[in-house]
């Protein structure tokens, strides 16, 4: 099926990804309760938001070259005692470790020059 110019557009833009709403706390079974989630971003989900997550969350950046020139928001709203972390995709950018966050309202702001990750901001943490 072919796709509208408008729906194209919008596949390709930038977008917001809100974990709290994807991610339900025992995956949709009753009987399993989950404790971990992971995320891998695509390279258009430049802004992640973490609201007040049942589940501990990995987050793994997109792949360091397809991000390249692009920055990355990543919030977290709530921690309800729980870690989330953040890491590079299969370790591709050198010399990268994992962020924590874990403060209420923390937020970090990566950068991708296409060869590494960058921590240009982190606001909130303890």
């Amino acid at each position: 099926m072919e796709r509208t110019a408008r729906e194209h557009i919008e596949s390709v833009m930038d977008r917001r990804v809100d974990l709290t709403d994807a991610l339900p706390a025992n995956n949709g079974l009753d009987d399993v309760a989950r404790t971990s989630y992971t995320y891998y971003m695509a390279p258009y989900d430049t802004q992640i938001i973490i609201g007040s997550a049942d589940n501990n969350i990995t987050i793994y950046l997109p792949p360091v070259v397809d991000a390249k020139g692009k920055l990355y928001s990543i919030y977290l709203v709530t921690r309800n005692s729980k870690i989330h972390t953040i890491d590079d995709y299969k370790d591709d950018s050198e010399g990268y470790v994992a962020l924590t966050l874990d403060a209420d309202d923390e937020r970090v702001l990566m950068y991708s020059d296409g060869f590494a990750w960058y921590n240009v901001c982190n606001l909130g943490s303890t």
